[in-house]
């Protein structure tokens, strides 16, 4: 077999396996289209998603500001330190709604 035998072989054998390929490649996306639209998030779910954001955000925004005071050794180090160990409690209760409040063990 000739170079040029080998090449359109090659590129027929690759059409056959894209075009084979194809329709599985689309009823898959259609399922997974159909999956998406019949999940539906409750509005606590919602409400949750936006307070974990926003209290990440902060946690963000709250660190930066730490790392800033502290490497430039500002007066204010001290409260923001506060701020930002406050942060923890923040997304504890964030999350206590959603989950209910934690069992003590004795």
């Amino acid at each position: 077999m000739n170079v040029k035998n080998m090449r359109l072989l090659a590129l027929l054998l690759t059409l056959v396996l894209v075009f084979s390929m194809t329709p599985a490649v689309t009823s898959v996306q259609a399922k997974a289209v159909e999956r998406k639209d019949s999940t539906c998030l409750s509005p606590k779910m919602v409400q949750l998603k936006g307070d974990m954001q926003k209290v990440w955000i902060d946690h963000t925004i709250w660190t930066r500001s730490y790392i800033v005071s502290a490497v430039s050794n500002r007066p204010d180090q001290k409260d923001v330190l506060d701020r930002l160990l406050r942060n923890q409690q923040d997304i504890g209760n964030v999350i206590k709604p959603y989950y209910g409040k934690p069992l003590v063990i004795s």
